[in-house]
């Protein structure tokens, strides 16, 4: 019974969620891990910030940021070193020791001598050495927990952990303040329990996942690079490319925008706190107790931390891939900064808690649109600099964006004080904001320039798809010029043609038509048929045409050529739906014509078009194809009939004659027509077929005829026909996906990707090597087909390299 409940727990996340069932320990264990992460960073930040400035005065805040930024380096360094010899797991359980051990010293000499700076000293080391080390090694555990097929479905919930910790840290001081009368320091008792809580939750992780390999081909000839060698291998790889360039100087100067942005809000509710405890003072005879500032400065910022936390949770669920889809990436970076810049102008003009919190705000939501678009830039980059671009950008950059940040603050309040001192840190702030615009509004072609570069590759290089992919998004002046010359130059694989033509459709760019058009004289027919389905993808293509008269007309001659030449079934079902989106009335003359003259595998095809037909006339011309000896044609014509109600009762008849049939042809014709018209009444017909094992053919054919019908059983009949049925059946449901409705065609596809991730897990799992180019030949084949089927192609390269022997680097 216990079982059962599990299992419907499991299934009822799994649909929530979008996860294979098998994938929920690992995503509740991932979640959870950096949940409580978070839940001790917001405290532990929160209530150092608020000690430093209750206790110091906001003057030792810099001192605290460029501390934390040059042992943050020291740390990446000394840990990069440290992880190749010791391993990640091991390093993972002695950071999370060392750290608490420390923290704990640091709450225990306070107690005993109350001097706060030791306790700041020992705190801070152990926030920016060890739980700053702790998180990176957390973010690789669970890019070890799942396979690259799993992980584009898992990482956006896990990532949803972090804003959820950081509001439960946040009501965890609130409570602690509030209900509990805790004073600052003891919110380490919290912080030290969320990051030792960690610690059985990793050891559990041995219970319920296992070691995955990893894709490392690329990575074998520099592990043994030193630290340094690696920053300075990162370096190298920055200069040669100017998008990374650019994109270095962005994230060190968001950082410094961040960290001089954290000084002035921090200032402003200082000075609030200051303001309310005057008052205070005022109406009140007795004074405040003496850390009643601290305490009202730590429960100030807890609350901003759930408005800040909260308002990013909301964007990254509901705009951030929105906002993308819309933009593309480098528009969506550069909208970070614009929109940093238009707060901080309204902060110089009237700087006050309101705008100086509005700020911080606006600054903390669109972080998370921009994360996310940082992250995706990297995908334009080949894998091995991409790891070492990373590397660079967050370890060595973004610390001494911290740093600059600091040293500027310390340079102005050197220079400025008063109200002089915060206008020049606003203006500084403005600058560093316009400069971020700037860059990236140069980087737009630069990042174009990667794309193309990244085509040029050899083979079937992973990056040439990921460059395709990226082009395809909104922002790239010259994506359709550059997609379409690569799409016909010498000695470029089928696979690439097909992913451009696909990617072309879903563009919808006129100026492309000419190029898809010449696909058709192509001599490889999965090329043709990608051609017309990219024609088929096109958004308004009627509207287009009416727009561009001769390429409307070229469209047309060029598809009624192609569907006279070709014999192939699919290629002139492919085009039948593109005539169905064309204007109807230019293609009239053409199906008569041909639906005369044609055989009867044509006069079946012209048939099919002439159903999407709203027109009662053309019921004339259908008409005598009723009594056609052709089943297929036979029924074509009562399908292109059945709309209209006043025929019916003379098609029943005909239908009926189809039904009762026992010849092969004319069932498979008396199936395809249930499908077509839909009739609920025959549905248990079509289910007798589906229990009939002696005939895959008519069982697939009852099967499609059903999903037709949106019934319920079809979609997981379907995708075990693409998963475990043989290559024949198996191409037939993919071909005739596209005829079935949208939300059956997405929930097959759930299906296969759930089916497919826990093949992979199977499949990795049990192979017990630590590298998948360990794999034996076989097993590889396996791991090739699995990604083959989920439409993969970065993985499937990788494979291709590997059995041939192509070096990807």
């Amino acid at each position: 019974m216990q079982n059962q409940k599990t299992s419907s727990l499991g299934q009822y996340l799994s649909r929530i969620f979008n996860v294979a069932p098998h994938e929920i320990p690992r995503i509740l264990l991932a979640w959870s891990v950096k949940f409580l992460f978070m839940i001790g960073f917001t405290i532990g930040w929160t209530m150092l910030t608020a000690m430093l400035v209750g206790r110091l005065g906001i003057g030792y805040l810099p001192l605290l940021y460029i501390a934390n930024a040059g042992l943050v380096i020291f740390s990446t360094i000394f840990f990069s070193e440290l992880i190749h010899r010791v391993g990640k797991r091991i390093l993972t359980y002695l950071t999370i020791i060392c750290g608490v051990i420390l923290l704990a010293s640091a709450v225990i000499a306070f107690h005993a001598t109350g001097d706060v700076r030791v306790f700041l000293l020992l705190a801070l080391v152990a926030e920016s050495v060890f739980f700053a080390q702790l998180n990176i090694l957390l973010s690789l555990f669970i890019e070890d927990l799942f396979s690259p097929l799993e992980s584009a479905r898992a990482f956006p919930l896990v990532e949803t952990s972090e804003y959820i910790g950081g509001i439960v840290g946040g009501l965890l001081i609130l409570g602690g303040l509030s209900f509990f009368h805790m004073e600052a320091f003891e919110l380490s008792f919290i912080w030290l329990a969320a990051i030792t809580l960690i610690f059985p939750l990793l050891l559990l992780a041995k219970r319920i996942s296992h070691k995955l390999p990893t894709f490392e081909s690329h990575t074998i000839s520099i592990k043994g690079l030193r630290s340094f060698q690696k920053f300075r291998e990162g370096g190298n790889q920055v200069k040669k490319i100017p998008f990374l360039a650019s994109l270095a100087a962005v994230v060190m100067l968001q950082w410094m925008f961040l960290t001089m942005l954290n000084f002035q809000y921090t200032e402003a509710l200082d000075t609030r706190v200051t303001q309310s405890e005057e008052a205070s003072a005022a109406t009140h005879a007795a004074a405040p107790a003496a850390n009643n500032h601290e305490e009202l400065l730590t429960h100030g910022l807890s609350l901003l931390h759930i408005a800040f936390y909260t308002l990013a949770l909301f964007t990254q669920l509901f705009l951030t891939s929105r906002v993308i889809g819309k933009l593309g990436i480098v528009k969506t970076l550069r909208l970070h900064p614009m929109i940093a810049s238009a707060a901080t102008v309204v902060m110089t003009l009237k700087f006050s808690f309101g705008s100086a919190v509005a700020t911080k705000g606006l600054f903390e939501a669109t972080t998370g649109i921009y994360n996310s678009a940082y992250h995706s830039s990297f995908y334009a980059l080949k894998e091995s600099v991409r790891e070492h671009a990373k590397e660079f950008l967050e370890g060595l950059i973004r610390p001494l964006g911290v740093a600059l940040g600091t040293g500027a603050l310390l340079a102005l309040q050197r220079a400025f004080a008063g109200e002089t001192l915060s206008l020049s840190i606003n203006l500084t702030l403005l600058t560093a904001a316009v400069a971020m615009s700037y860059l990236l509004t140069r980087g737009k072609q630069q990042f174009t320039a990667v794309s193309e570069d990244n085509l040029k590759l050899a083979g079937n290089h992973p990056a040439k798809f990921n460059s395709v992919e990226i082009l395809s998004r909104p922002g790239h002046e010259k994506a359709a010029e550059i997609l379409t010359v690569k799409l016909f130059e010498e000695n470029e694989s089928e696979l690439l043609r097909v992913k451009i033509l696909t990617t072309l459709g879903k563009m919808s760019n006129p100026e492309t038509i000419p190029a898809i058009l010449e696909c058709f004289r192509s001599g490889n027919e999965n090329v043709k048929l990608a051609a017309v389905e990219a024609l088929g993808d096109f958004r308004k293509l009627e509207a287009t045409g009416i727009t561009q008269v001769f390429t409307h007309h070229q469209v047309i001659d060029a598809l009624k050529d192609l569907f006279q030449q070709e014999n192939s079934p699919e290629l002139r079902s492919a085009i039948t739906r593109v005539f169905a989106k064309i204007g109807k009335n230019e293609i009239a003359d053409f199906l008569l014509v041909t639906l005369e003259a044609g055989d009867n595998n044509i006069r079946a095809d012209i048939l099919k078009v002439c159903a999407m037909f709203e027109d009662p006339g053309c019921a004339h011309y259908i008409e005598p194809y009723l009594t056609s000896e052709n089943p297929a044609v036979k029924a074509n014509a009562i399908v292109a009939l059945w709309k209209f109600p006043h025929y019916r009762l003379k098609l029943t008849p005909l239908l009926a004659e189809l039904l009762a049939a026992v010849d092969k042809p004319t069932q498979k014709a008396a199936i395809y027509t249930l499908g077509e018209i839909q009739v609920k009444a025959e549905e248990q017909r079509l289910l007798n077929y589906l229990a009939q094992p002696e005939d895959a053919e008519l069982r697939l054919l009852a099967a499609l005829a059903l999903a037709k019908m949106r019934h319920s059983a079809t979609p997981r009949i379907l995708a075990n026909y693409i998963l475990q049925g043989d290559e024949t059946l198996s191409s037939e449901v993919k071909k005739q996906l596209v005829n079935l409705p949208r939300e059956i065609q997405k929930e097959i596809e759930k299906i296969i990707h759930y089916r497919l991730s826990h093949q992979l897990h199977r499949l990795l799992v049990r192979s017990e090597v630590r590298n998948i180019t360990e794999l034996p030949r076989e097993k590889l084949e396996e791991y090739h087909k699995i990604y083959a089927t989920a439409a993969d192609w970065e993985e499937v390269a990788k494979v291709d390299a590997l059995l041939t022997g192509v070096s990807l680097d």
